[in-house]
């Protein structure tokens, strides 16, 4: 495909343009191909002059420009920024023409949306601000560009004043020291290996820390700082938790449109209320609103700075986010520093062209074909290499995790070899004996805690594996972590024949003291097999359930009864 390319190229992008285009008869190139032919030129091998094509694709656009979207002008001016060596700068004149007034309706939208005032426009009219901002149809603009639009906003980037898509960062010298341990902190976290239970896990992960330092009133103050992971809410979500606090909280709430007072926008069909920027942002205006006790009045009366750090581009949605922020706290500096981390993973990667998206670091413990391009490896995931994976989650929040997770595990897990395909998901320097992390460098724990999904899809290869006594091992530490158990968890382990009549009986009582409702197909389940290996305990345990169905039965009678009168209340049926 890559030999067809040039020939393809000099039938659709032929010398002589001026003839062939100004005709409104024809049809060799339309408006819905330009996009297509533009990605082919970003993703160009060296075997495709791009010098040669590049300005036939620039003349094309001059005569498409009624027909073009948004999205087309801004995918040419990236392509224009990644080969602007290889153009003139009269080419390069007539692309700005294009893409200018797109840069400008954003502008606009974005400064509307960070106005300060009573009831800013985005939380006012979320509605309107939504449909305003998807209406563009871009979900992403290049790194300059989003320089340009935050600045307008007052909102400061780490970009240089001159810069282009092949700018290299510098060593990170003139940083300062929170700076630099942020840096080092979320690079660390980018390494790691994530468990997932997510069907299509190769997407794009975005990390996030923020830290901020706030002052209401002149009087009282609030510091702190977060890492967050895009995709994932709260911190046994594995979304994120406050640096060196290590204390789990609990899920949150399926997502919703917006994270707090925010509003996130739906890019390319994907909701962006998951994304790391969103979130930490929504976590200092939580932080701001303890400090006020709510955000009215927080425009005027909260003070201080909030520094953000992401590893890309932040899309339009977060760009948006940023705004919004501005808006609810204008007096508060907001500095949003992507473009040295952003520079440094495309440099590293050797992935320059921004349509290319990295492959996370994930072993997926979903069966199915999905997991073969992940590092699961072809054969698909185990039980030995999600402990595995799991093990290196919790070894970059400090020992004592892992060291939880053995004991309740046992002996059998300590010893177990991960299979070939987990392990190269280590952290890089972790067996170097002479490498020992600083206490900054360890990630809280809430933060590389797995999602409870992830839990459940491990406890269910265990049980499918037979290694029942540390699948139940699992289930402890997801309780004594404070990570909700789902009721199918409770029933895949009461369900197993591994699992001793007795010990299934407590998974049952467990699962209804938790509020989850038990089946009838599970009770029935382990009362036979009570009867057939623990007769005496098969007694009991009917006796305990006729118990219990008694109690209820009284209840909703008692409950029935007070709704009629004492004279039209009915006996009781003994």
């Amino acid at each position: 495909a890559a030999d067809m390319l040039p020939l393809v190229l000099k039938v659709l992008l032929p010398e002589m343009q001026s003839s062939l285009h100004d005709s409104r008869d024809s049809t060799i190139i339309r408006a819905q191909d330009f996009q297509a032919l533009t990605i082919s030129l970003l993703r160009a091998p060296d075997t495709v002059s791009v010098a040669e094509f590049l300005p036939r694709l620039i003349t094309l656009g001059s005569a498409l420009k009624h027909e073009l979207t948004s999205k087309d002008i801004v995918i040419l001016r990236r392509c224009i920024q990644f080969h602007r060596s290889s153009i003139d700068a009269s080419a390069l004149a007539d692309v700005e023409q294009l893409y200018r007034p797109v840069l400008d309706d954003l502008t606009h939208l974005l400064l509307k949306t960070a106005e300060p005032r009573a009831n800013p426009w985005a939380l006012a009219e979320a509605k309107d601000y939504r449909s305003a901002m998807q209406a563009i149809n871009v979900s992403e603009l290049e790194d300059s560009s989003t320089a340009e639009v935050l600045s307008e906003c007052g909102i400061f980037t780490d970009i240089p004043a001159c810069t282009d898509q092949a700018s290299q960062p510098d060593s990170g010298d003139s940083l300062n020291l929170d700076d630099k341990n942020a840096e080092e902190l979320l690079w660390r976290a980018r390494e790691l290996p994530w468990l997932e239970a997510h069907p299509v896990p190769g997407r794009e992960q975005t990390f996030g820390h923020v830290s901020w330092n706030l002052c209401h009133a002149g009087a009282q103050t609030c510091e702190g700082s977060r890492i967050f992971r895009s995709g994932h809410h709260g911190s046994s979500a594995g979304g994120g938790g406050s640096l060196g606090s290590g204390a789990p909280a609990v899920d949150r709430p399926p997502l919703e449109p917006g994270v707090g007072p925010l509003a996130a926008l739906v890019l390319e069909n994907f909701g962006r209320h998951g994304d790391a920027e969103i979130q930490a942002l929504a976590a200092v205006l939580e932080q701001a609103a303890l400090l006020n006790n709510g955000l009215k009045d927080a425009a005027v009366s909260i003070t201080g700075e909030v520094r953000l750090l992401v590893d890309q581009t932040p899309c339009l949605s977060c760009v948006g986010a940023m705004a919004q922020f501005r808006a609810l706290l204008p007096k508060v500096q907001l500095h949003c520093n992507f473009w040295r981390l952003a520079s440094r993973r495309r440099l590293e990667r050797q992935q320059q062209m921004p349509s290319v998206r990295r492959q996370a670091i994930v072993y997926s413990l979903v069966e199915g074909p999905e997991a073969g391009s992940t590092n699961a490896g072809a054969q698909g995931p185990c039980f030995s290499g999600g402990v595995a994976v799991l093990r290196a989650m919790l070894r970059a929040s400090g020992p004592a995790a892992e060291r939880e997770l053995l004991q309740l595990l046992g002996n059998s897990s300590t010893s177990t070899v991960p299979e070939s395909p987990c392990e190269h998901l280590m952290m890089p320097g972790e067996e170097d004996s002479g490498h020992e992390l600083t206490r900054h460098q360890f990630l809280p724990l809430s933060f590389v805690m797995p999602t409870s999904s992830a839990f459940h899809a491990l406890i269910r290869l265990g049980v499918k594996e037979s290694r029942s006594l540390e699948a139940l091992g699992l289930l402890k530490f997801m309780r004594q972590n404070r990570i909700p158990v789902h009721a199918r968890t409770f029933e895949d382990l009461a369900f197993d024949p591994g699992v001793p009549p007795r010990l299934a009986i407590s998974l049952l009582a467990d699962m209804e003291a938790a509020g989850l409702p038990a089946s009838r197909r599970l009770v029935d389940s382990i009362l036979l097999r009570c009867a057939q290996e623990q007769p005496c305990c098969a007694v009991a345990f009917l006796r305990s359930r006729c118990r219990a169905v008694s109690g209820a039965q009284d209840h909703c009678q008692a409950a029935v009864g007070n709704s009629f009168s004492p004279k039209q209340r009915k006996p009781r049926v003994p």
